[in-house]
């Protein structure tokens, strides 16, 4: 019994340990299997967690951006309602182009536009600028000359002091793209090239004989890059159509390099177009429109038909016609269709004195008879801004000049004189006083838009005329109407 003790106590310490082993293994078992199916559970919620970001962050983005673009087609009808888009767009996604692209430009619509800046020249009777807005030409009513820098700070005027009208006609005036050379026609000097550096030397350009530019002189155009200079003149009827002439220049030695009869029709305008060697001449009729004429050879290489208001922008590169569609801008070289912004009216001047911005949908006047709200469509990207700008109907050219600041603002400078634009609103009879520089008042009725004169040395009424008469007959003499 001894001997068979210790056996059985070493057996039962055996099987001990072999049961606690086995439960040891099984629970490192479960404790495995356990910790696999969390891994798992784990591993699965964490791949459905990011699908479903990237699912919500896709669907963010895309909303952000169709509302976006939405904000972006309505900016230029309903601003509020593209606000709100806009608004919507940049908290759903603010990464995305479309949403801060969109707040980008109600931004700019808000703020593109300063104050109308007003240039020191009244009553103009033709008002020009270069492309970027750094110079302008302006005929006064004397018909002198008066080329203007600084527009979108301290403005300089540079007077041409031997320029002026001698008798009905209105000089004519081309200034160059640069702004540093002005082509003029007047009954004084005759064709020649004005440069700023030298005002009392102009450059005389020789007309050939017959052609009596004083009485038909129709248009001047610079070349692109300002080195030659056409002019287009009526010509002697021919059977029962006139025939004009197309004489062309070269600046640099004043030499006529060219000079041609063109086909029947009468022919109004001439600028270059975007085809090298060939200008663009603008007739009217049914089927009025731009000609193409080569000016190597003298034919017409094609026709662009218009609607009308229309114009030539950008240099001769593109021209704007209003459709019933709405503001159609298309590229001169071959008639393809480059912007069409949707508008219901346009006005009569359709381009600005820069012949880069297009004037539509102009609006109520704003408190005065001089300004009123328009839209700008930009020729080159066919984006529309609003400005104010002044409504002066009585100008033979574009009344004023839209300027690009370099932070994306626009400055719209018309001619005419800061006193000319404000006045006190109507008194209990209907008349409204005019501040004038001079000390004696005028005055016209807002009722009736009849207008009366003072003369400057005695305060007495010196006439009286209804609209548009607005002239100065005598020196000491000050007359307005109303319009």
């Amino acid at each position: 019994m001894s001997l068979a003790r210790p056996a059985e106590l070493a057996g039962t310490i055996n099987a001990g340990r072999a049961l606690r082993n086995r439960r040891a293994r099984r629970g490192r078992l479960v404790i495995g299997v356990i910790s696999v199916l969390a891994l798992l559970a784990a591993t699965l919620a964490g791949v459905t967690y990011n699908r479903n970001q990237t699912v919500t962050r896709q669907l963010h983005a895309q909303a952000a951006v169709l509302l976006g673009q939405d904000a972006q087609r309505r900016a230029d009808s309903a601003q509020g309602t593209a606000a709100l888009l806009a608004l919507s767009a940049w908290r759903t996604d603010r990464t995305q182009p479309e949403a801060y692209g969109a707040l980008f430009k109600l931004y700019a619509r808000l703020r593109n536009t300063e104050a109308v800046r007003e240039l020191p020249i009244d009553h103009a009777l033709s008002f020009t600028a270069a492309p970027d807005g750094s110079a302008a030409v302006v005929v006064d009513q004397r018909g002198v000359v008066h080329r203007l820098t600084g527009l979108l700070g301290r403005v300089e005027d540079q007077v041409f002091t031997r320029t002026r009208a001698l008798g009905e006609h209105t000089p004519q005036v081309e200034l160059s793209p640069d702004g540093r050379r002005v082509a003029l026609l007047d009954e004084r000097e005759g064709l020649t090239v004005w440069r700023p550096d030298r005002p009392d030397s102009p450059d005389r350009l020789p007309v050939p004989a017959g052609w009596d530019a004083a009485e038909n002189l129709r248009d001047l155009a610079f070349s692109p890059v300002g080195s030659r200079l056409a002019a287009l003149f009526a010509g002697p009827p021919d059977g029962k159509s006139e025939r004009g002439r197309l004489g062309l220049w070269t600046i640099d030695g004043g030499r006529l390099v060219s000079r041609r009869t063109l086909g029947p029709g009468s022919f109004y305008r001439v600028a270059f177009g975007a085809q090298p060697d060939s200008v663009l001449l603008y007739h009217e009729g049914d089927n009025g429109g731009y000609l193409r004429v080569d000016l190597r050879t003298g034919g017409d290489t094609g026709s662009l038909p218009i609607e009308y208001p229309a114009d030539l922008g950008l240099r001769g590169q593109a021209v704007a016609d209003c459709t019933p569609g709405g503001l159609r801008i298309r590229s001169t070289r071959d008639g393809a269709p480059l912007h069409t912004v949707a508008t219901t009216d346009c006005a009569s001047q359709l381009l600005d004195a820069t012949r880069r911005y297009a004037v539509v949908e102009p609006g109520q006047a704003l408190g005065s008879s001089d300004l009123s709200t328009v839209k700008l469509v930009d020729l080159r990207s066919g984006l529309v801004s609003w400005t104010t700008a002044p409504a002066h109907e009585a100008l033979d050219g574009a009344d004023f000049a839209v300027c690009p600041r370099g932070d994306g603002s626009l400055s719209a400078s018309p001619s005419r004189a800061g006193n000319c634009c404000v006045s006190p609103p109507p008194g209990p009879r209907g008349s409204s006083a005019i501040p004038f520089r001079t000390r004696p008042r005028n005055s016209f009725s807002a009722m009736t838009g009849a207008s009366a004169c003072w003369e400057t040395k005695r305060r007495r009424p010196c006439g009286s005329s209804t609209p548009p008469a607005a002239s100065q007959p005598n020196p000491r003499t000050v007359c307005s109407s109303a319009s």
